[in-house]
């Protein structure tokens, strides 16, 4: 086994990570968080009370070059996920009210993340917002 080095910052939710092989970032709280490795991969990690969780972690950029096709962005495990969340907040609230709206928040922002993924993928040529010139 060979040596191992990594150290980390913290501001709030934010995380720098240092390690031998570059910089990375993470993003989120302990029930929900975002990372991108220095090798590349992005991470998301999904934790429910009690200690399970479920990791995402897929390579992005032009690393090797298929032709297989995109896979499409999982909107229904984000709302599945979600869904979970928020019913396990509200369950959890009775012995620490603060972590369970913690985990119904993040419960919510993973449904309507979700939601604004399907919304996107169903309408990919609908304009974000329009602007007239008539007023000039």
């Amino acid at each position: 086994m060979g040596w191992r080095y990594r150290k980390s910052a913290k501001a709030g939710p934010f995380r720098l990570n240092f390690s031998k092989s570059g910089i990375g970032y993470s993003v989120g709280s302990k029930r929900y968080r975002v990372t991108k490795t220095a090798k590349g991969t992005v991470r998301e990690t999904v934790t429910l009370p009690g200690g399970l969780s479920h990791v995402t972690e897929h390579k992005i950029g032009n690393g090797a070059k298929n032709s297989a096709p995109q896979r499409r962005p999982r909107f229904r495990a984000k709302i599945v996920w979600g869904v979970l969340l928020l019913i396990s907040g509200a369950a959890y609230g009775v012995k620490d009210p603060e972590t369970a709206w913690l985990t119904c928040l993040v419960g919510a922002a993973l449904i309507g993340w979700g939601v604004y993924i399907r919304r996107k993928l169903k309408n990919p040529e609908r304009p974000v917002a329009e602007t007239s010139d008539e007023d000039e």
